[in-house]
């Protein structure tokens, strides 16, 4: 079985729910059951859709990990810092998607 990687957002409507593997099955719903619900059938719905198109699937599966802000990690035997730089994405105008980016330092 292949599991997607759910991400919800308050919005002023309700909640916006999207596939962070497949961003383009997303939905809105007035409470996060009901955007469940409705991005469940969106899932269903494009699956279907891309089966009938012959279009590849996106792979689920994703790994999500919550990084601590300012954290260490080591490799070999070294201690590195990271320092993350902010990339911010406009996709619309009421959504904006902000990557952080480590740049390792000792």
């Amino acid at each position: 079985m292949v599991n997607y990687t759910a991400k919800y957002s308050k919005i002023e409507s309700g909640y916006m729910g999207q596939l962070v593997e497949w961003p383009e099955v997303v939905t809105e719903g007035k409470d996060l059951e009901e955007c469940r619900a409705m991005l469940r059938d969106a899932l269903h719905e494009m699956v279907l859709a891309y089966q009938q198109l012959g279009k590849e699937i996106p792979l689920g599966n994703a790994l999500i990990e919550q990084l601590p802000r300012g954290s260490k990690c080591q490799s070999n035997g070294v201690t590195w810092s990271a320092i993350w730089r902010r990339t911010v994405f406009i996709s619309s105008e009421k959504e904006r998607i902000t990557q952080f980016t480590p740049t390792a330092q000792r």
